[in-house]
């Protein structure tokens, strides 16, 4: 399938150590502002679950890499926790990234976000359909993300089980069963999840594919998400495929850090 043309990062740096330290600091508070501030967002934005809508036909889908390795077992580090310029400056290019992908979604009109929806769960569908998965993990799309209402009903009439995130202290992930709408309420960041949640992340690993949300996405399968660093800590070690669902423009260069997880297959609209 034929690539959309590459995004390009742009990285700030400075010789001058007051104003990198400055930087720095910077840094770190504008991705906790940053996270605080979206969380308002998605409380107000977050579709109703009766919201939910029909899938449409298949599309395609394709690797990110067939060489992709899961990423290593290990605690993933807040984004800037280190303190150091490389830290620092991979805060800022991210943080740039994130600005410029929520404001292209946010400019989209009713329809081409519905087009593109449709054309993503059809690529989601041909995926599932072809290697006959039947156990899944996937998420519900926030406002203006790919996939939108339609991604969990397709998937829980293509699944025997569709597995839901829940938010936890710590930036921690548990998973639920999907059993219908009303299964799933607003969670503590207002982002609707299962209301009953008992397993933990290392049960990913026994199902035939995780469906994960991202900002962006290279064609190596680096993965920008949020910032929060939820599906880093709940991907580290996941043996199971892991799939990036974003829309085809999405696909980018994206910068990243050793404990950012790499994914095994994006979906788009494309």
């Amino acid at each position: 399938m034929p690539m959309p043309a590459a995004g390009t990062i742009t990285v700030l740096t400075d010789s001058d150590a007051c104003v990198l330290a400055l930087v720095m600091q910077f840094s770190v508070l504008f991705l906790r502002l940053d996270i605080r501030i979206f969380s308002k967002i998605i409380s107000m934005d977050t579709p109703p679950v009766s919201g939910f809508s029909q899938h449409t036909p298949a599309n395609g889908h394709r690797d990110a890499s067939n060489d992709v390795p899961h990423a290593p077992a290990c605690s993933p580090l807040d984004p800037v926790s280190d303190g150091s310029q490389a830290a620092a400056e991979a805060a800022i290019a991210k943080a740039r990234v994130r600005a410029r992908v929520r404001a292209a979604r946010t400019a989209l009109s009713p329809k081409v976000r519905a087009e593109r929806d449709a054309a993503v769960v059809a690529a989601v569908t041909t995926l599932v359909q072809d290697r006959g998965w039947s156990r899944v993990a996937a998420y519900v799309p926030m406002a203006r993300e790919p996939g939108g209402s339609l991604l969990v009903p397709a998937l829980a009439r293509l699944t025997t089980e569709l597995w839901l995130p829940a938010c936890r202290p710590g930036r921690m992930l548990r998973w639920g069963r999907y059993a219908g709408p009303g299964s799933v309420c607003a969670g503590m960041w207002g982002i609707l999840e299962p209301r009953d949640a008992p397993q933990e992340s290392d049960f990913l690993g026994s199902l035939d594919g995780v469906f994960v949300p991202a900002i962006a996405v290279d064609d190596q399968g680096f993965r920008l998400g949020q910032g929060a660093g939820f599906y880093d800590r709940a991907l580290a070690g996941c043996a199971a495929p892991t799939v990036a669902v974003v829309y085809a423009s999405e696909i980018m260069p994206v910068p990243h850090e050793p404990h950012d997880v790499m994914l095994d297959i994006i979906v788009s609209d494309g």
